[in-house]
């Protein structure tokens, strides 16, 4: 802990400095600057290492798990956005939903620019992500949103309110579940379902309440899958 509140320090005092000289050049009120931390706490080789674990999950407080996996402690971020005169100081979205993919988009969005439709005489790939300006603009703006995730087999659909995760490999129990249940969801590989407006911390799972809902978001998430060439693990749950 305290590694981490010195590289926090660090982190803050050259902050500092950039907007400092940007401020010496005469350029910082026309900057763009976006600030967001890397996804989750980090994991740790030796799953044995209970202690370790808590307190990795402290980090990623109130969300669950953390780096590697899909639930929120492993995926979410905050992202800090100043531009003084285009984005309200003070101002909170926590409507949209939005991905490292979508800077890029938004970012051209913002300056009038256009992503290349070729690059040395190759046909380049259109950006997956989309503008967020709106939302940076309006704290009540939220555009509809589909997101996929997966990392090491770990999966997880984010489509408005509704998240599906499944964890995969999960070789240590979290605290936070019922034992049975972690047993015969987690790690039989079952899909949980989240209403992430009304349990961001994704302690109810909701799979057993909404079939439908579940079979929904599978089908879009297998869809993506393939599209994208994600591997099959051989670790679908028949129940």
């Amino acid at each position: 802990m305290e590694k981490h509140a010195g590289m926090v320090k660090n982190i803050d005092d050259n902050v500092g400095l950039l907007l400092a000289t940007l401020a010496k050049e005469g350029v910082l009120d026309q900057t763009i600057i976006l600030f967001l931390s890397d996804n989750g706490a980090e994991t740790f080789s030796n799953y044995q290492q209970q202690y370790r674990w808590i307190w990795m999950n402290l980090c990623n407080a109130p969300f669950r798990l953390c780096k590697h996996y899909a639930h929120e402690g492993g995926i979410a971020t905050p992202l800090i956005v100043r531009w003084p005169g285009v984005v309200p100081a003070g101002t909170i979205n926590r409507r949209q939903v939005g991905h490292v993919m979508d800077l890029l988009p938004t970012l051209l969005d913002a300056v009038g620019g256009q992503f290349p439709k070729a690059n040395l005489g190759l046909a380049t790939i259109p950006p997956a992500g989309q503008s967020l300006l709106a939302a940076w603009k309006n704290p009540e703006q939220a555009a509809p949103r589909t997101l996929f995730w997966e990392h090491g087999g770990n999966e997880a659909v984010r489509d408005g309110k509704w998240k599906l995760v499944r964890p995969y490999n999960l070789q240590f129990l979290d605290p936070f579940y019922d034992r049975a249940q972690q047993a015969r969801l987690e790690r039989a590989g079952g899909w949980k379902l989240s209403d992430m407006e009304a349990d961001r911390a994704e302690l109810h799972n909701l799979a057993a309440q909404m079939p439908d809902k579940v079979a929904e978001l599978e089908a879009k998430f297998a869809a993506w899958a393939k599209s994208v060439g994600v591997a099959d693990r051989g670790k679908r749950d028949p129940h």
